[in-house]
């Protein structure tokens, strides 16, 4: 995890691979293959990245689902790096982030 953080080090976007929840990435959905919310939280707080966009999200996710699953994110931002915060959002079809 060490050389993750030093290659994310201080960059101002983190792009990541949050399909699930840590809940469901320990459990359900194991063996899929993709990350989760926690880590990217973990990662982005560690690396001390300015924003967190996550992306690759479950197709079967309601809007309601995925703006819950922001809102949890942001709490966690919230509980795990305190003063060293940091924007997340939520990647969508023809997004587009000023650096």
């Amino acid at each position: 995890m060490d050389s993750l953080i030093s290659f994310f080090s201080r960059a101002h976007l983190l792009i990541f691979d949050a399909q699930c929840t840590f809940a469901d990435a320990a459990t359900i959905k194991e063996d899929w293959g993709h990350s989760n919310n926690l880590i990217g939280v973990e990662f982005t707080e560690k690396a001390e990245v300015g924003h967190l966009c996550l992306f690759h999200l479950d197709p079967i996710s309601s809007d309601q689902d995925l703006d819950k699953f922001l809102q949890d994110t942001r709490k966690l931002v919230t509980l795990m790096a305190g003063e060293k915060s940091f924007k997340v959002s939520i990647a969508r079809d023809g997004m587009e982030i000023d650096l």
